[in-house]
């Protein structure tokens, strides 16, 4: 009886502390004006499963699944295409969902892809997505549903210049069967990235093209190679992966495997700077005595490079980190302004100046500046492949003050691989480089940033990565937490607006044309925007890249036709509920976290307090639409 009553109690006072923390949480959520959503309603049966196409009475919101292509090897292995998979909001939930959720990972190794992020099996186990495509594997290679365990499933990209080798994902002895989805919604047919198949004899047997929402199933020992875009391509080619097995206990070890790999991800990330051993600089004069160089630009702007710095046994640490560990985020994405980097590993501002590598730069940034108050806003790591097309950029506005520090991470480096930092007098194109700064192990450069400058790509030859570790400057705390509050609040708007247009939108009758609307003005937004670039980068060209592609096969013309047809397909009467200017909620969030630092008078304590607040918000955010999205998907 007592025992009864004892459970009665701490069920009950369990169910109030959950009471109090979701009171709370709502309370938060009114106070700092984080944007709410109510759940999306799954109407007319879009997330039904789609298994039934195996032969079987098919549900009226399932694409009919027709085989494009079918092929095999000489010994009867199994290649198979589908198009139109996913029902459009499937798919599209889809994408959004894995770009709130990839932590992208780089290989610089064999394997079918250089840049891969793991997704978690677990909210796909009862979903929607994993339902169709295992109904589509089931069918298209003729095997049992119920026995098919999907025991790795992952996002990769494809950039222009990657070098994938020949893949096999298994050796034959258990039966498994490989899936590609497709991302990609605007491809032309000169943008390459064909995926080939081989047969033992390593000549190929069959070849397809990149589709959007287009299925690829085949046997895992079947030899591939997923070729990588085009040279004129200048974003990534994105696919989803889904690997199944017939074994369950293969299954449920992948799952563990995944799970100790990003654990032993979050406690190198959390001990990172503070292990590290620290230089031997202690002083100002140290750093006077590791100046290898300084310059001083004709615009009376100065940089300065050392040598000797860092302790090697931390900067190596810092190497083996990034590629390993490193957090980062992919932008491919066209800004007339940006330096063009793709690959940036991120680090939070307090593990850094809570580590001893934090010390030594600020040394340095006193011994140039003869002030002590500087301060990082932007913590990173940049990585470079040999392809990569970065810009000349200025790393902040002529009215600002800072410095940026530059440590070189790439070891055994040597002039034939190229990679060096260029630094110009002025932003223009008759302006000659001050110089050009070979990026030796260790190596250490330091510079106003209102210097035009560009990290240079490795030498073709050069099949790695080229590392920076980047830290930049502002004159005080006070300044630098500003700025990068406005630059992580920048990131917080943009899932905000993503993922609330996608809610608010999802269950509108004109979804699937509007979504393709958007896409056709995105396309043209990007034809503008790459006539920009040649304008600004070419100013004696008289047309655009995309003009050079009218040869005799009238590609453009074809790419123009097909545009007008989705153009007239996608006419109707009803106004959208896409909203073209900034939605309410995000407005008022936006408004909230601008008034949190107007006030130049309220103390640097507070300041941190509103910056660790804001991020911890954006982490709140993203979770809640992480869950709304895995209820769509």
């Amino acid at each position: 009886m007592m025992a009864n009553y004892t459970h009665f109690l701490q069920t009950l006072t369990v169910i109030i502390c959950m009471l109090c923390s979701l009171s709370k949480q709502d309370s938060m959520y009114t106070e700092r004006f984080l944007p709410t959503f109510d759940p999306v309603v799954v109407v007319n049966d879009h997330l039904s499963s789609c298994s039934a196409k195996n032969g079987k009475e098919v549900p009226s919101s399932c694409q009919q699944w027709t085989t494009l292509k079918s092929s095999q090897t000489m010994d009867g292995r199994l290649v198979k295409i589908v198009d139109d998979v996913l029902d459009f909001r499937l798919m599209t939930s889809l994408q959004e969902y894995s770009n709130l959720v990839s932590q992208w990972e780089f290989n610089s190794g064999d394997g079918p892809s250089p840049w891969s992020t793991s997704l978690d099996p677990g909210p796909f186990e009862n979903s929607a997505v994993l339902s169709v495509l295992r109904g589509l594997v089931s069918s298209a290679m003729d095997v049992d549903e119920t026995v098919l365990k999907p025991f790795s499933i992952s996002m990769h990209v494809f950039r222009r210049g990657d070098h994938v080798a020949l893949t096999r994902d298994n050796t034959g002895v258990e039966k498994e069967y490989s899936l590609i989805l497709y991302f990609n919604q605007y491809w032309r047919k000169n943008d390459y990235g064909e995926l080939l198949f081989y047969d033992d004899n390593n000549d190929t047997f069959t070849a397809l093209s990149p589709k959007y929402n287009r299925a690829v199933v085949w046997d895992s020992s079947i030899g591939y190679i997923m070729k990588p875009p085009s040279m004129d391509f200048k974003q990534g080619m994105m696919c989803l992966r889904v690997r199944f097995t017939t074994n369950a206990t293969k299954e449920s070890k992948a799952r563990q495997r995944r799970e100790l790999h990003f654990e032993e991800k979050m406690k190198a990330r959390e001990t990172l700077f503070t292990e590290m051993k620290g230089s031997e600089v202690k002083t100002v004069e140290d750093v006077a005595n590791c100046v290898t160089k300084n310059y001083t630009t004709s615009q009376g702007k100065r940089l300065y490079i050392f040598d000797g710095l860092f302790n090697a046994d931390d900067l190596m640490k810092l190497r083996e980190f990034v590629p390993k560990h490193g957090k980062f985020y992919f932008d491919d994405s066209l800004d007339l302004d940006s330096d063009n980097v793709q690959w940036i590993a991120g680090f939070p501002i307090d593990s850094y100046v809570q580590g001893k590598m934090w010390t030594a730069t600020q040394k340095v940034a006193e011994f140039v500046s003869g002030t002590d108050q500087w301060y990082p806003y932007d913590v990173s790591c940049n990585l470079l492949r040999t392809y990569d097309h970065t810009r000349i950029h200025e790393d902040c506005e002529v009215r600002e003050k800072e410095w940026t520090f530059l440590v070189y991470l790439t070891d055994d480096w040597s002039e034939d691989k190229y990679g060096e930092t260029t630094f110009l007098h002025f932003h223009g194109h008759d302006s000659e480089p001050v110089i050009s700064v070979l990026p030796r192990f260790g190596r250490v450069v330091i510079f106003e940033g209102i210097i035009p400058h560009s990290a240079r790509p490795p030498s073709p030859t050069y099949r790695d990565s080229r590392l920076t570790f980047v830290a930049k400057l502002s004159i005080n705390e006070w300044v630098a937490r500003v700025k990068s509050l406005k630059t992580e609040f920048g990131h917080e708007e943009g899932i905000h607006q993503l993922c609330l247009g996608h809610f608010k939108s999802y269950n509108d009758k004109h979804y699937e044309d509007h979504y393709k609307e958007r896409l056709l003005e995105n396309a043209q937004e990007l034809r503008e925007l790459n006539q920009a670039l040649n304008k600004r980068f070419r100013p004696d060209a008289e047309h655009s890249d995309d003009d050079d592609d009218n040869d005799d096969d009238d590609d453009d013309r074809d790419d123009d036709d097909d545009q007008e047809e989705d153009e007239e397909q996608m006419e109707y009467d009803e106004p959208s509920s896409f909203d073209d200017e900034m939605l309410l909620e995000v407005k008022r969030r936006r408004d909230y976290v601008y008034g949190l630092f107007a006030d130049r008078s309220q103390s640097i304590e507070t300041l941190r307090k509103h910056y660790n607040q804001c991020l911890m918000d954006a982490r709140i955010a993203r979770h809640k639409y992480v869950e709304q999205m895995e209820k769509l998907i």
